[in-house]
């Protein structure tokens, strides 16, 4: 059982953006690349404390939440988002967090902005984020909301240490780009939040090796008309039945990055 920290990792200046996929060679094998399982929540609904941070705590697993600061500044306008004290108190309890942005940005908004512009919104989501004390002395990040818009990428290298970006795969060493590391949404009309079409990523991650990303949002329609909880739960309880280590987003970028 993979234990939860939020400390002990050493991370090189966010200025350093000169990796390029080639540098290290390619391999694709469980040994160069230890399977390993992440998960993300994404948009920083309540449902991640008042569902999932039980579930993290039960079965003793790290679960990540892509939140808003802005959402949790202004949380009468933003109900549904958790407010602070959940965050503070939840990340005190096991629970992972990454910056989204500031305010929800998406690719069509970034459009008519600079980099410049964009940089800002994402370094003031890390500046209040670090106030709270809850990005765990990591600043793994969400690039972008639902495009790897080229503005988003370049705007991230300088505001953040990696991004989870757009593409289903499994992440490799020697592939692995950490400006759009992949991942799974786990409810677009493939996965469609079932375990039964879930589960067989468990297995291909195990048999390749590599680091696997899943991503979900607890704020959709789906999470409930879904039972998604239950489908998280029921994959969660396979990986773990199979010896998949689930890990918090410290735990990838230093194996898989640094």
């Amino acid at each position: 059982m993979p234990c939860i920290t939020h400390d002990g990792l050493v991370i090189a200046d966010s200025s350093n953006t000169s990796f390029t996929p080639t540098q290290m060679a390619y391999s694709h094998d469980t040994v160069s690349n230890p399977p390993m399982l992440t998960l993300i929540d994404d948009d920083g609904n309540n449902k991640f404390y008042t569902e999932l941070l039980p579930l993290i705590e039960s079965r003793k697993v790290p679960i990540t939440s892509a939140m808003i600061p802005y959402r949790a500044d202004n949380h009468d306008s933003f109900p549904n988002h958790m407010t602070w004290e959940q965050i503070e108190d939840a990340y005190k309890r096991g629970a992972d967090f990454i910056s989204h942005s500031y305010d929800h940005l998406t690719w069509d908004r970034m459009e008519n902005m600079t980099v410049q512009e964009v940089w800002l919104n994402y370094q003031k989501a890390r500046n209040i984020m670090e106030q709270h004390g809850c990005m765990g002395g990591q600043f793994a990040a969400y690039c972008g909301a639902t495009s790897l818009h080229q503005i988003a990428i370049d705007a991230g290298k300088m505001a953040y240490r990696c991004a989870f970006g757009q593409g289903e795969s499994i992440n490799y060493r020697g592939k692995l780009d950490p400006y759009n590391i992949m991942r799974y949404r786990l409810q677009n009309e493939e996965y469609d939040l079932n375990p039964t079409n879930i589960k067989p990523l468990v297995d291909k991650c195990l048999a390749d090796g590599g680091w696997m990303v899943w991503i979900f949002h607890t704020s959709e329609t789906a999470w409930t008309t879904k039972n998604g909880l239950s489908a998280i739960t029921e994959c969660i309880d396979y990986a773990i039945s199979q010896g998949l280590p689930i890990v918090n987003t410290d735990v990838g970028y230093k194996t898989y990055i640094l």
